[in-house]
């Protein structure tokens, strides 16, 4: 089966084929239109954090804090 399809030509078809309205397919047909489409840069920052066990998880709690990401 696997020979078969990479051997087998794809079956084209056109709008005539499909039997629609050419009025509701393609750029005409379609209820929204792309003004602009663009990649959003994501900057990522790292945070090095060094010393003792104990004083990783006071600064780490600080500064999650200091985000707004969790409260105490």
């Amino acid at each position: 089966r696997l020979l078969e399809v990479k051997t087998k030509e794809p079956l084209i078809c056109q709008v005539k084929d499909l039997n629609l309205d050419p009025q509701r397919l393609g750029l005409q047909g379609s209820p929204t239109q792309v003004i602009e489409v663009f990649e959003k840069k994501i900057e990522t920052k790292g945070l090095v954090l060094e010393g003792s066990p104990e004083e990783l998880v006071e600064r780490l709690i600080e500064i999650l804090k200091d985000k707004g990401l969790i409260k105490f």
